[in-house]
């Protein structure tokens, strides 16, 4: 994703707007898709702290934060250190995300040593391929995968909290890129809320989206039906922006993808 310019990040009415909705919705469904997993039924339920539990999701989000923000100096001729950090970053998301899945399903169905090492072998093969392959084409094979190493009560717990983190994944990255197209193409509040709608209809769900290492903006990558749906929603003017920033997108996923490709082969 872009970062905001000096210029660019005047403080405005959509900002205001945004800044609400963004934290309103995240607040709610962070902490009610928390609050409901915890308690699903007392056959699966785990009885894991909900604020630990929390606490972990906010350090992992805060982790993506930092992920996407990296992801931006691999636009271009990629240095070492910034490969280094990147895959550092990514890694470090892979373990809080394993730890996560493991505090969800401990102690009512804990998961055994061998379970979190098979667990870490299935998240270090998809977690390469979703940084380089279409993350959709990779679902259904991945959760097969998962089901081959969780026990039916794991299996169906982590499917709810994968299904939850989709939602909520899927609420939080429409706001973010409407966020960033705003600052990017210096939108007017009443020129974003048509993306919207845009977005609403075409943005996809995953239960991959909870493997840290994703960015919204390069849905518009992989999307280009609904890349042509926004720049068709656009009027003429911002056009050219709008190339550039998906230009943009285009060189952070090569990038990553380089950096990811280069891990793997070692």
């Amino acid at each position: 994703m872009l970062d905001p310019t000096p210029a660019a990040a005047q403080h405005t009415v959509f900002e205001d707007a945004q800044a609400l909705v963004t934290g309103t919705l995240f607040v709610a469904l962070g902490v009610g898709a928390t609050a409901s997993l915890l308690v699903t039924s007392s056959r699966t339920m785990s009885t894991a702290s909900p604020l630990r539990v929390r606490q972990m999701e906010r350090d992992l989000d805060s982790l993506q934060k930092k992920i996407s923000t990296t992801r931006e100096a691999l636009a271009g001729s990629t240095s070492e250190p910034a490969a280094r950090d990147y895959v550092r970053l990514v890694l470090e998301g892979e373990d809080r995300f394993l730890e996560l899945l493991s505090s969800y399903c401990d102690p009512s169905v804990p998961l055994a040593e061998g379970q979190k090492t098979a667990l870490k072998s299935l998240l270090d093969h998809f977690l390469g391929r979703a940084q380089i392959d279409e993350r959709k084409q990779l679902e259904e094979e991945f959760l097969a995968r998962l089901s081959a190493v969780l026990t039916p009560g794991q299996d169906e717990i982590v499917r709810e909290y994968l299904r939850q983190e989709a939602d909520k994944v899927w609420t939080r990255g429409i706001d973010e890129l409407l966020a960033d197209l705003a600052v990017a193409l210096d939108l007017r509040f009443s020129e974003v809320e048509p993306l919207r709608g845009v977005l609403t209809q075409g943005y996809p769900k995953s239960a991959l989206s909870a493997i840290p290492g994703g960015d919204p903006g390069e849905i518009l990558v992989e999307e280009p039906g609904l890349t042509g749906r926004i720049r068709g929603a656009l009027r003429p003017n911002y056009h050219r922006a709008f190339d550039d920033y998906l230009a943009q997108e285009r060189r952070e996923k090569e990038g990553v993808r380089r950096v990811m490709q280069t891990f793997r082969s070692k």
